[in-house]
């Protein structure tokens, strides 16, 4: 019989399916300790990030346990999935998980932000086998994702083989939109794998950013209203998070050697041909669980054929990374990516030195060239094999560290020659004459180097992703904001309804600049791109214009204040002059005026104030970055002469002597209101409040027809304004 050239890739492809079945990194549980101890560190490094944010961690951070499924590069609808326990997976469970190795690490909550991002890690690992125990709930149909974890650093590719490239490299399938996973066909018997089509990824860096934009202000990126309330806003806030969990993922996956030397992992079918599962990931995941046996088979009954006694993963402090892009977290030309450290340092069961498939210059093929140790051979958990067995020959190395150079690991346990296979837990074949192999010792070193810089990386890419930084202060006035309270006299004006309505204050007046610290010698400026300034609040439904019902305990305060959280966004924004501003956004502090359409209602309360900026920052072309800032509810000025005297200039004049003169008259009752398009004062004809004059001075901005810093005197019985000012501060009042 003839084989063809059809038939023999088909075989391949046969064997190819059955290799990959199980083509996981980390398991699962692994992935999620290295993001919660990456969490952890972040945190120490950026402890204002969430409050930047205007974030609340808790137990359910979000108010849901929903996330959306899209991809924003093809303005598709988003789909809403509903993450919740099922009986074959469990992912909360795993979230929930509290291993006895993880050290220093407090049980998590799954729907808290540190838990969303571990639910991203785990659910990168869906798979459409069978066998595979991912909840199968992908709306378009579930998909190999897991083939898209391979990142070749020497050849800049994915999973690769002779006639078939498998999927897009980790990096790619993390930032880029058009990363797309090849169709596959249906492969029946003795794989009997399923057909998918080709797939592009939903939890990437661009559903990251969109996710994070439309949840701070309810606008995609084409300006189009997307999200209509706190609930909405909360899904985008959990997907973003969820995303980003995706994508640590996908770095993570760069700590194992088999994933960044093109070593599919071996298993399945037929074992003879592919060898044995990967025993790597098994094992790490076995220590961080703390259990004390793990397979290295496919089957389900060989669920404990390898017996350990668990050594403790120590995540470690190795120095987090801060590179100027996100690729570079996974591979750089200077090789300071963690995939280009695990494919330079590490020899994996499908590229021994002695190998013919190992087309890798690092580590040194040459084995003459590293240490040699002599060791009796033992099973994992140190129990003897037979007296009669030879010894094993440990040979070691140093591993190099591109990124840290003085943290290269000397007299590494590498590989070695043996007549027992760890890995099988018995005898090498008789026609591997070189008997090379890898043992535990090989195993526990790669992890005690490679665990620890996989939770740096991690924090490294969440330091790198939520970067940016602005500094919000109030303009010279010292008050953001300055409404005319009488315009709001007057019962039954329905624009001021305790619980609707948007009558209150139309400008935002504030000082930004890009607060944003360097990485290296590199810059992160903000060059321009879309500005927003955002205002959150609740209403005080106990409102009323005369201010009589205002609770006066606390609570009084809750018990009159709204449930869900409203945001109003601005219009356009201009700078000083009244000129629109476009950017950039400099080091130095910048005024700048924020017009909303949309008012923030006088009656608000719990009022945050947010400035979102989404543009080029630094290398990246497409960042978000927001600053929060608390500031005072609705703070009302109120004046009320009682007396009978005026003064004017250096004479005192009774109220009846003031009414008789004309003069005397116009000089005390100019009008002085507050311009509603631009919050400053003005003086014109006419008695704005209708009141008897007494003399107070205010201070408020420089186009207020006054010169620059003068006070602007006006005069009335009683006189209401309303600001908003710096928490508990008040404006430059006199």
């Amino acid at each position: 019989m003839k084989i063809t050239t059809h038939t023999q890739s088909t075989i391949l492809l046969y064997l190819i399916f059955g290799m990959m079945q199980g083509a996981f990194a980390f398991e699962v549980t692994t992935h999620a300790k290295i993001t919660q101890n990456a969490w952890a560190r972040f945190i120490t490094i950026d402890p204002s990030v969430l409050s930047r944010m205007g974030i609340r961690d808790s137990a359910d951070a979000f108010k849901t346990k929903n996330h959306y499924d899209y991809r924003p590069a093809s303005g598709e609808a988003p789909l809403v999935r509903t993450s919740n326990s099922t009986a074959l997976f469990g992912e909360e469970q795993i979230i929930g998980r509290e291993p006895v190795s993880v050290l220093g690490a407090p049980p998590v909550s799954p729907f808290s932000v540190v838990g969303w991002l571990m639910r991203g890690v785990i659910r990168e690992d869906d798979d459409i086998n069978a066998d595979d125990p991912s909840p199968k709930d992908d709306p378009r149909g579930d998909f190999h994702r897991v083939f898209a974890h391979f990142h070749d650093p020497v050849n800049g590719k994915g999973l690769t083989t002779d006639i078939k490239t498998l999927g897009p490299n980790a990096a790619d399938w993390a930032l880029k939109s058009d990363a797309r996973m090849p169709a596959f066909p249906a492969i029946p018997w003795p794989v009997n794998a399923l057909a998918t089509p080709e797939r592009y990824n939903s939890f990437n860096l661009i559903s990251f950013r969109e996710s994070q934009w439309i949840a701070l202000t309810g606008l995609d990126k084409a300006g189009t209203k997307v999200a209509f309330n706190e609930e909405q806003r909360g899904v985008h806030w959990a997907t973003s998070f969820r995303s980003m969990g995706d994508i640590l993922h996908l770095n993570q996956d760069m700590a194992a050697p088999q994933h960044t030397r093109n070593d599919n992992h071996a298993g399945a079918f037929p074992t003879a041909a592919s060898g044995h599962k990967s025993v790597f990931e098994r094992y790490a995941d076995a220590r961080v669980k703390g259990d004390f046996a793990f397979s290295n088979r496919d089957d389900n009954i060989s669920v404990g054929n390898i017996r350990i006694n668990p050594l403790p993963i120590d995540f470690g402090i190795y120095p987090v990374p801060l590179f100027e892009k996100y690729a570079d977290y996974w591979a750089s030309s200077d090789k300071k990516g963690l995939a280009d450290y695990s494919n330079k340092g590490f020899f994996t069961i499908g590229t021994l030195p002695n190998l013919p498939s190992n087309t890798y210059p690092s580590p040194s093929k040459t084995i003459s060239s590293y240490a040699r140790e002599q060791v009796a051979i033992t099973r994992w958990n140190g129990q003897a094999v037979s007296s009669w067995l030879p010894k094993a020959t440990v040979f070691k190395g140093t591993v190099p560290d591109g990124n840290q150079p003085q943290l290269a690991a000397m007299n590494t346990p590498q590989f070695a020659r043996s007549i027992w296979d760890d890995a099988r837990q018995g005898l090498l074949a008789p026609i591997d004459t070189d008997l090379i192999t890898l043992t535990k010792a090989s195993y526990d070193a790669a992890i005690d180097l490679l665990i620890p810089r996989a939770v740096a990386y991690s924090a490294g890419i969440l330091q790198y992703a939520f970067r940016g930084q602005l500094e919000i202060t109030p303009p010279a006035e010292g008050i953001y904001s300055l409404v005319d309270h009488f315009t709001f006299s007057g019962a039954g004006q329905p624009a001021t309804a305790p619980t609707a309505g948007f009558k209150g204050f139309k400008t935002i007046k504030l000082k930004l600049r890009n607060a944003t610290p360097d990485i290296g010698s590199a810059p992160q400026i903000m060059p321009g791109g879309k500005l927003f300034a955002v205002l959150k609040f609740h209403r005080n439904t106990a409102y009323t214009d005369d201010l009589a019902n205002e609770p006066a305990t606390s609570s009084a305060y809750n018990a009159n204040r709204s449930t869900a959280e409203e945001i109003v966004v601005s219009a356009s924004v201009k700078d000083s002059a009244g000129n629109l501003f476009t950017g950039p956004i400099t080091t130095t502090a910048q005024t700048l005026i924020f017009e909303f359409d949309q008012e923030l209602p006088i009656n608000a309360t719990d009022v945050k104030l947010q400035v979102v900026y989404r543009g080029p920052l630094g290398s990246e072309a497409d960042a978000v970055v927001v600053e929060t800032v608390d500031i005072s509810e609705p703070s009302y000025f109120t004046y009320m002469n009682a007396t009978d005297y005026i003064g004017i200039g250096s004479n005192i004049y009774t109220r009846s002597q003031i009414n008789a003169s004309p003069t005397l008259l116009s000089k005390v009752r100019p009008t002085t209101c507050v311009d509603a398009m631009t919050n400053q004062l003005r003086v014109g004809p006419g008695d704005c409040f209708a009141v008897t004059p007494i003399n107070f001075t205010m201070t408020f901005g420089v186009n207020n027809n006054a010169a620059a810093g003068v006070a602007v005197s006006n005069t009335g019985q009683y006189h209401r304004l309303a600001m908003l000012t710096t928490a508990g501060g008040a404006g430059n009042i006199g």
